[in-house]
């Protein structure tokens, strides 16, 4: 592995982006993935300090915290679809991430860098009972507050990337890979997408 980690480095850029469900361990797995290919991971909180030192949080703090700008232009998307003028917030997202190799987390990532040849972009969802047992367990929740809260996450995403994307969230076609992670387990999982990635970039 350190051998493929050097000829990677040399050679060969790499762009993970993961899309979860909430409570799938799409975090954790996609935090796993840049501890085993050294790269940097990009989420919500880093990006948000990130803006924060470039002073241009305010700029970014809808789409950082996944809600439209504006309900009219929202219905509108929904309606139609995106437009190519509101994507200033990815260009701006680009400018955050320095590195050529990095994992990115949410945030429309398998749109953002579909046309890059380098980017491999992976949706990991689960079993609805599964993912609020993890919540339950994670946020110290009740049943009723952690399928709540899921639902509210969930739907938050999807009008998200609706909104920024034209595309429907989750759906397959847009994505390298869909993983169920409670069918073979987070471990599996994980795995599942190092032998994938491996064998890709080689």
């Amino acid at each position: 592995m350190q051998e493929f980690i050097r000829i990677y480095r040399e050679e060969f850029y790499m762009i993970i982006t993961i899309a979860r469900e909430s409570g799938s361990g799409g975090h954790e797995i996609g935090k796993k993935l840049a501890e085993h290919y050294h790269l940097p991971l990009y989420d919500k909180e880093i990006l948000v300090e990130k803006a924060k030192e470039k002073g241009i949080l305010d700029e970014m703090e809808s789409f950082f915290s996944e809600k439209p700008m504006n309900s009219l232009l929202y219905a509108i998307a929904i309606e139609n679809g995106t437009d190519q003028s509101w994507h200033k917030e990815f260009d701006i997202l680009k400018s955050l991430i320095e590195e050529e190799s990095f994992v990115l987390i949410g945030r429309c990532g398998n749109y953002i860098y579909q046309d890059r040849d380098d980017c491999l972009s992976f949706f990991l969802h689960s079993d609805r009972t599964h993912r609020v047992q993890r919540t339950m367990e994670l946020q110290k929740l009740n049943e009723k507050k952690a399928s709540r809260l899921i639902d509210e996450v969930d739907d938050k995403r999807s009008t998200f990337h609706k909104y920024y994307t034209g595309e429907h969230w989750g759906d397959g076609r847009n994505y390298t890979m869909c993983l169920d992670t409670d069918r073979i387990g987070e471990e599996h999982t994980l795995k599942v997408l190092i032998d994938y990635i491996d064998s890709a970039v080689r």
